[in-house]
């Protein structure tokens, strides 16, 4: 079978990450100038009590890259293509960034973060990716980030991924054929879509990653006006070192606490560190040994 060097198709990765990657700040900027806690919260993501090895997106940020390393030491055509056509279906249908990046839009426009912004219909089916991509369209446009969606729409290919995931296509040569379209496409075409695809994951979790380490110290916030009816209440973004924001808490005193205000936090920690913030309100600062602390803020 034929075989092509793919460092032609580096360009397209890289040229590619940096369009994106000016696409998508914008909604980070928009909600993190809009309301600072609802952008942690979007960041953090948090659905519910799990263990990091649940997390849907955590596993994808890690599986994408792992599959690029794979895909480079194969040296059989046909086994890379599958791998490349593969790794594109996995990262068109992530549902996280979809949720994230409504959020961040939806935030910028004065909402609260929500869990789910894409829920199944009423019959159960999953929203597909292009249902996802159309009501993205239609906030960014709403909320004046009309290029949010470039990137999005510029990967999406209905008919690869149907083909993709109902196993309806075939190599000839080094082209995808997809018989019940009928639709060729060539090496460049596939090599392109997929590196755009990568861009896309690369550039968004880049983004994530980015702002959760622009927090080095903790700092309190507002709340959202709706998050709670007590007025002038604030948020201490909580802080690990090297890590950046890894949750948010209450700024109750001990004092305030007694007298009647809930303390809470909501965040991605580890056990140890969960025990430490249940016995010590005032902790708003992890170590990279584990150890927390208070920093005057």
């Amino acid at each position: 079978m034929p075989y092509r060097p793919q460092e032609g198709f580096h360009k397209v990765f890289n040229n590619s990450v940096v369009q994106y990657l000016n696409c998508f700040d914008s909604a980070f900027r928009a909600a993190k100038s809009a309301c600072e806690c609802e952008f942690v919260f979007t960041l953090l993501g948090v659905k519910g009590m799990m263990e990091m090895s649940w997390d849907p997106f955590e596993t994808t940020r890690l599986a994408i890259p792992a599959m690029v390393k794979l895909h480079a030491k194969i040296e059989d055509f046909e086994t890379q293509r599958h791998l490349g056509l593969w790794t594109y279906g996995h990262i068109i249908e992530a549902s996280e960034p979809y949720e994230r990046l409504a959020n961040l839009i939806a935030v910028s426009q004065g909402e609260r973060s929500k869990i789910s912004r894409f829920p199944p219909s009423k019959n159960g089916r999953p929203q597909s990716p292009g249902e996802k991509i159309r009501k993205l369209d239609q906030m960014a446009k709403a909320a004046g980030l009309p290029n949010v969606v470039d990137p999005l729409k510029e990967v999406w290919d209905r008919e690869l991924r149907n083909s993709i995931f109902h196993a309806d296509y075939g190599l000839h040569g080094d082209s995808v054929v997809i018989p019940s379209g009928p639709r060729k496409y060539s090496h460049e075409q596939i090599m392109t879509i997929i590196n755009r695809a990568l861009a896309y994951h690369h550039a968004f979790t880049k983004l994530m990653e980015i702002y959760r380490e622009t927090y080095e110290r903790p700092i309190t916030v507002p709340v959202h006006p709706r998050f709670s009816n007590s007025p002038g209440e604030r948020a201490t973004i909580v802080v690990r070192e090297g890590v950046g924001a890894i949750g948010l808490k209450h700024s109750w005193t001990e004092d305030e606490i007694r007298r009647g205000h809930v303390a809470w936090f909501f965040g991605i920690v580890f056990l140890e560190e969960g025990k430490q913030l249940s016995t010590n309100h005032s902790i708003n600062f992890f170590h990279a040994d584990g150890k927390g602390e208070h920093v005057p803020i």
